[in-house]
């Protein structure tokens, strides 16, 4: 496993540190509601049109760590009308107050389920054992996950090199496996956010929690390769029917 998480003092430690990156009345608030409202809403639609069908005759989503709630005004435009946002700050309408780690509905509640704050999550295990517990049989569950160390970009252009010694050639690839093990273990968030509390290497470190449920199938798993959301890497999973 080579999913990481930031050491706080004590939970509350870690609620008041989330708290404090967008609280109602700072400038990011402001200008979630303003003039970044439009252009996140079209990144999510974006998102979420490929996913039209999942969508016909179901009426109750949730998206967790929603903030002014640009996604759920999204997905109720495309038909699932009482979709709901919650976040450590409430954003009426669309987003309650509300703990990712402790969800306040009842079990099987929701026919689909989407969040981009994994990376923001303190206990990986215990969000996405509630992400199981109130989403529906039949449903799915679309997470955007920061994913670090993807790689470096390709190399462009003329790769010619001077012949090198075999003793150098040994150091030079050596130096790059220790590359690769340190950046496994010590991994950094994609985008430096410092309001990061998990790193993930993987999707396939997530995808291990959903099939220990026992009942789901993986149908996307690939980078999102979204210009508004350019480190995001596509989850989306189906939650079989009993």
């Amino acid at each position: 496993m080579t999913i990481r998480t930031k050491k706080y003092r004590d939970y509350e430690d870690y609620i008041n540190h989330q708290k404090s990156k967008a609280p109602p009345g700072s400038d990011l608030h402001k200008r979630l509601l303003t003039d970044l409202w439009l252009s996140d809403c079209d990144g999510f639609r974006k998102n979420f049109s490929p996913y039209k069908s999942l969508f016909d005759g179901k009426t109750k989503a949730l998206c967790l760590g929603a903030r002014t709630g640009q996604e759920v005004y999204v997905l109720r435009d495309m038909g699932l009308e009482d979709a709901i946002g919650i976040d450590l700050h409430a954003c009426p309408p669309l987003v309650q107050e509300g703990d990712v780690h402790q969800l306040s509905f009842e079990d099987e509640s929701f026919d689909f389920i989407f969040s981009n704050i994994f990376d923001h999550v303190l206990y990986p295990e215990k969000f996405l054992s509630e992400v199981d517990r109130v989403l529906r049989p039949g449903g799915h569950c679309l997470l955007h996950l920061s994913v670090s160390n993807k790689g470096a970009p390709p190399q462009t252009g003329s790769t010619a090199v001077e012949p090198q010694s075999s003793i150098q050639e040994l150091l030079s690839v050596s130096s790059r496996l220790v590359q690769e093990l340190l950046g496994k273990f010590f991994a950094k968030h994609p985008d430096k956010d410092p309001w990061a509390s998990t790193f993930v290497t993987s999707s396939k470190d997530v995808i291990h929690y959903f099939y220990s449920y026992g009942h789901y199938s993986v149908l996307k798993d690939e980078a999102l390769e979204q210009e508004n959301w350019p480190t995001y890497w596509t989850l989306l999973v189906k939650k079989a029917h009993s």
